[in-house]
């Protein structure tokens, strides 16, 4: 048998186990990752995805396998968006960050436990989603994006992800999306608020509204980052990661305001 005929076989009612998957990468050599599509062309669902099935179809699921994305930032934001990402099924994860967790961490992101206290975020997050997802690619980059590093950083993916707490860095970021017309979603929090924002391709507007803002500190200096806020906004997120790589979304662009203390929820076209 070749490798779809293992699939077929070893599947029950149209789904196979990442048992069997995993066989079967074994048997031919090949990644699971690889594995798990060839299930998908021929009709047969990784018992992994199947409860996102209803609410992406197969083909979409397939799409999510093939996705590569980038996400700067693994920290508050960051953290709850690479697990979601793992769990939802995207194939190719580039995750960077520059820092280490610290206590003050604690209280709100997701892999700051206390016995990782001082251990690179980039590396904590990696082994924390690959358990999760064996079957997907995740490469960490312990850096800052700057100027000089953003096109090695944030090359030859479908999308990128701000998950990034400052102003500076973002600028960067979207300066490289707008000039090269790479997709991008992006999120803040501070205190009972939020901001998410996506454009299939960035306008200079964006560009200009983020660069005015260097130099200055964020709201959240004062108002603080609980535990929840970084949770829904990253949600928010991961939908409209979903939604672009899957092909829902393909024009235009949004910047969305989160006010959980009164629950409200503005969204403007950009």
């Amino acid at each position: 048998m070749n490798t779809a005929e293992s699939i077929i076989a070893g599947a029950q009612d149209g789904v196979v186990s990442s048992s069997v998957l995993a066989e079967v990468a074994t048997k031919f050599a090949l990644p699971l990752l690889a594995v798990e599509k060839i299930a998908l062309i021929n009709g047969v669902i990784p018992r992994r995805y199947y409860r996102n099935i209803g609410t992406i179809t197969p083909l979409q699921q397939l799409s999510l396998l093939d996705g590569r994305c980038v996400l700067l930032g693994c920290g508050g934001l960051g953290g709850y968006v690479a697990e979601a990402l793992a769990r939802l099924g995207v194939g190719y994860i580039r995750i960077v960050d520059h820092d280490i967790f610290s206590e003050s961490n604690l209280n709100r992101q997701l892999f700051a436990i206390t016995s990782k206290i001082g251990f690179p975020k980039v590396t904590v997050v990696q082994e924390a989603i690959e358990g999760i997802n064996s079957a997907i690619k995740v490469t960490p980059y312990r850096e800052k994006l700057r100027r000089e590093n953003a096109v090695s950083l944030l090359a030859d993916v479908d999308i990128v992800i701000d998950a990034l707490d400052n102003f500076e860095a973002r600028s960067c970021l979207l300066s490289f999306c707008s000039a090269k017309g790479v997709p991008i979603v992006g999120g803040s929090i501070a205190g009972w608020y939020g901001m998410i924002y996506h454009h299939i391709s960035p306008p200079k507007n964006l560009l200009q509204i983020f660069t005015s803002l260097s130099g200055h500190k964020g709201i959240e200096e004062f108002l603080g980052n609980p535990s929840f806020t970084p949770a829904l906004v990253a949600s928010i997120q991961v939908a409209l990661v979903c939604q672009i790589i899957t092909g829902a979304i393909t024009t235009g662009g949004l910047i969305q305001f989160l006010d959980v203390l009164n629950m409200k929820f503005e969204k403007f076209e950009i």
